[in-house]
């Protein structure tokens, strides 16, 4: 610090350079390095190749929501899926953290490709109705998986009943009603990256893309040596830095022509005044921390996610206006 946050933005030209020809005033661009930071600005001077040009037709929530979280969810399928699967393999896959930007986007992408998906999601509290307010806990629990159903999802599981006393039973359950994942995508790490790993097929994949428990992933030694699980890492700021201009043109018009086709939706977010800022940026307690990054930006909304019954956060900064 001092430094500019956001690690992906839409922008409209306003103006262009000398030698530049393939792009105009009015046009539509993203970032064309995913994660690089520095979005949260009202003007941005950079080379062409700084840029990608987007349709408009997007519309201004997805387009400024497309590199991080959604663009994360297609590599995890297309750089991790089997390429060649052997004639037979169940076209499966798990994933815990459902419910966040990254796996709504999982679920609607694998949807469009006919791979099933078994989700773990989150309670919103301790199940039960003798905890206070537990009715309306559990109907936004049954909105949750109403919705990740209504997205594609073909099996949704609480994470507590998998990793609780029953989750033998629920284990078995999911055995009988699809065939065992060949691709696991963990965001949490601790025990659940462990269940998911357990639910994996022979030879299947445990990708960890997030660690929101902030636990190590840890494997059951029997699942290595005699299923021979993989573990593998994934850094979307890694692969745009590491990928070719060519690749990563290829991978925001494969983004575009999803969002185009009607498979993948924009997360659902609410303007906020900049003036309201603090109540878009979290807890009470994290609002005095949160005001330095904020700074004097005119003009500026905040988003954050309308209620919904997904629960999930995403944080979109709109500067000035891009129509």
């Amino acid at each position: 610090l001092p430094a500019v946050p956001g690690n992906e933005c839409v922008a409209r030209v306003v103006s262009i350079g000398d030698g530049v020809d393939d792009l105009s005033p009015g046009d539509w661009v993203v970032p064309a390095l995913p994660g690089q930071g520095s979005c949260w600005r009202e003007q941005w001077a950079a080379p062409r190749g700084s840029w990608l040009q987007v349709s408009p037709l997007l519309g201004v929530h997805f387009a400024a929501t497309m590199s991080v979280s959604t663009g994360t969810a297609l590599r995890l399928l297309n750089d991790f899926w089997p390429a060649q699967p052997v004639p037979g393999t169940p076209r499966v896959l798990i994933q815990n953290a459902a419910n966040s930007s990254v796996g709504l986007a999982v679920i609607q992408i694998a949807k469009a490709r006919g791979i099933r998906s078994v989700n773990l999601i989150r309670r919103r509290s301790p199940a039960g109705l003798g905890v206070s307010g537990a009715g309306s806990a559990l109907e936004a629990d049954e909105a949750l998986v109403e919705h990740l159903r209504s997205l594609g999802a073909d099996e949704v599981v609480f994470e507590e009943d998998l990793l609780g006393s029953g989750g033998a039973e629920v284990r078995r359950r999911l055995r009988s009603r699809l065939p065992s994942p060949v691709l696991a995508l963990n965001s949490v790490g601790g025990d659940s990256s462990a269940a998911l790993a357990k639910l994996l097929a022979s030879g299947g994949t445990l990708v960890t893309y997030g660690g929101m428990s902030k636990q190590p992933v840890t494997l059951p030694t029997g699942l290595l040596i005699f299923k021979d699980i993989q573990a593998r890492g994934f850094w979307m700021t890694r692969w745009g830095l590491e990928a070719s201009t060519d690749a990563r043109e290829a991978h925001f018009h494969e983004l575009q022509a999803l969002a185009l086709a009607g498979h993948v939706q924009p997360p659902p977010v609410e303007e906020i005044p900049l003036a309201d800022w603090h109540l878009a940026v979290g807890p009470r307690e994290e609002a005095a921390d949160a005001e330095s990054l904020v700074g004097q930006g005119r003009r500026t909304a905040h988003h954050r996610p309308s209620p919904s019954p997904t629960g999930s956060r995403k944080p979109l900064l709109v500067l000035g206006e891009v129509p």
